[in-house]
């Protein structure tokens, strides 16, 4: 709901805070005509439509505007396929926060109550869940809770009355879970603050001014990081769409007046990578033993197909290490390796020797020769 309180305490507080920090706000740095995508897409709605706070939801590549009246709509990037709801005159909207963009649910700020409400998009329903901040923000001569932003687990609230963004942690699995964690005290004497919105793509925070016509980047922690004049008037909401490859975002500002304009080229640094499908790794080939040379009572040479070689001890077969092998030779692939009356077993992909024998009287039998092995 537009108002225009600056809660200042003397006249010349008013002329510093109100003229120098706005003559230090760079140009606005997007396209500067916008397209009014409100104008074929808002539904007629009784009482008429006034857009006061707006946000993306990118998992549905929609947007989700809220007004004073009660009412949600929905409607795509270009202004198309608008779809609203009605909540009854009960609630005075301004504000709307994204927690999950692979949710359905969105949480709408109700400055009568001082409370985000969850809302599911996909039912066009209340949830039941809601989160009160009205411990810290109360409506004071016509300015209350008038922005909303959500980040890293909490409720960022934007209250009008002293133009202050205050922090609540909450569970959203858990209906008045709110914790009031911290403020942020704002630029000094802008008590008009309309709109907030959390940018995940490049951390930041923004906060839009109104009545300055103003908007301020920050971090989550309140530093302010550039500001520029913004475009158009009574401003109320404002939403980002991010094209990070080309460091550039299109911004959609709500109008109290009912329009929503799209603006191109605003200039943003994502700070959150590229997603680059990971691809598959290739697997390194095993090699395999192409050779095995060797002497009664020596060394065992063994070459593998990679042109790489090992040396081996052999063991007399009197010595017994292990003096009962009962290995699975049926079901394992094994390399049998024989040097005069002496055999080796050998595993043809590594090269590893499990055990020596001779034979006797020419035969071979899998579960008697292993009666020692080499140690290796």
């Amino acid at each position: 709901m537009k108002k225009y309180l600056l809660h200042l305490v003397a006249l010349g507080a008013l002329l510093v805070t109100s003229i120098l920090p706005a003559a230090a706000a760079n140009s606005w740095p997007a396209s500067e005509t916008g397209t009014n995508i409100s104008v074929v897409s808002l539904p007629p709605l009784t009482p008429a439509f006034e857009p006061s706070g707006i946000e993306w939801h990118s998992g549905r590549e929609q947007f989700v505007i809220v007004g004073d009246e009660g009412q949600v709509v929905t409607m795509n990037l270009d202004g198309s396929s608008a779809n609203a709801w009605d909540l009854g005159s009960g609630f005075d909207l301004e504000g709307v926060a994204v927690a999950d963009a692979q949710s359905s649910k969105v949480y709408l700020l109700d400055e009568n109550t001082s409370s985000a409400w969850e809302f599911d998009l996909a039912t066009g329903l209340l949830t039941g869940k809601s989160w009160s901040f009205a411990d810290k923000l109360s409506e004071i001569d016509g300015s209350g809770a008038e922005a909303l932003a959500y980040a890293n687990g909490s409720f960022y609230v934007g209250w009008q009355y002293d133009g202050d963004v205050y922090v609540y942690s909450a569970d959203l699995t858990a209906s008045g879970s709110q914790r009031f964690t911290q403020e942020i005290h704002m630029t000094s004497g802008y008590t008009d603050i309309a709109g907030l919105t959390y940018n995940s793509d490049t951390g930041r925070l923004y906060a839009l001014y109104d009545g300055l016509n103003l908007l301020e980047e920050r971090s989550l922690e309140g530093t302010l990081l550039a500001s520029y004049n913004v475009s158009g008037s009574n401003q109320e909401g404002i939403a980002f769409v991010n094209d990070c490859a080309s460091s550039t975002a299109t911004v959609t500002i709500a109008e109290d007046s009912g329009a929503v304009i799209r603006y191109s080229g605003y200039p943003v640094a994502c700070t959150t990578p590229i997603s680059v499908p990971e691809l598959e790794p290739t697997p390194m080939p095993v090699p395999t033993v192409s050779t095995v040379v060797g002497a009664k009572n020596g060394d065992i040479f063994v070459t593998y197909s990679d042109s790489t070689s090992t040396t081996y001890d052999v063991f007399p077969i009197t010595i017994r290490v292990l003096t009962s092998v009962r290995m699975n030779l049926y079901g394992t692939s094994y390399t049998l390796v024989t040097l005069g009356r002496y055999a080796a077993l050998v595993d043809p992909m590594t090269g590893d020797i499990y055990a020596q024998t001779t034979f006797a009287k020419g035969n071979f039998h899998p579960l008697k020769w292993a009666r020692g092995v080499l140690k290796i």
